[in-house]
């Protein structure tokens, strides 16, 4: 599944505080979008053609959203 199908879908309201980070280099799990810091925009289309590996909630019931680029 692409990040995209999850946080910019027609189809689905997600509603909640969310940060996506890109896991390809799993020792460097980079933070790429973040909507507090970011603002509820659409994220840049390389982020959104990531594909999601995991999801996981934090301790302040932020959904981390954990993906990598198809290699």
């Amino acid at each position: 599944m692409l990040v995209r199908d999850l946080v910019y879908n027609d189809y689905l309201n997600l509603d909640c505080t969310y940060r996506i980070y890109d896991c390809t280099n799993l020792d460097n799990p980079i933070l790429v979008y973040d909507v507090i810091q970011n603002g509820n925009r659409k994220p840049l289309d390389k982020i959104l053609d990531l594909y999601i590996s995991g999801i996981t909630v934090a301790d302040d019931n932020t959904l981390l959203i954990l993906a990598e680029r198809n290699n």
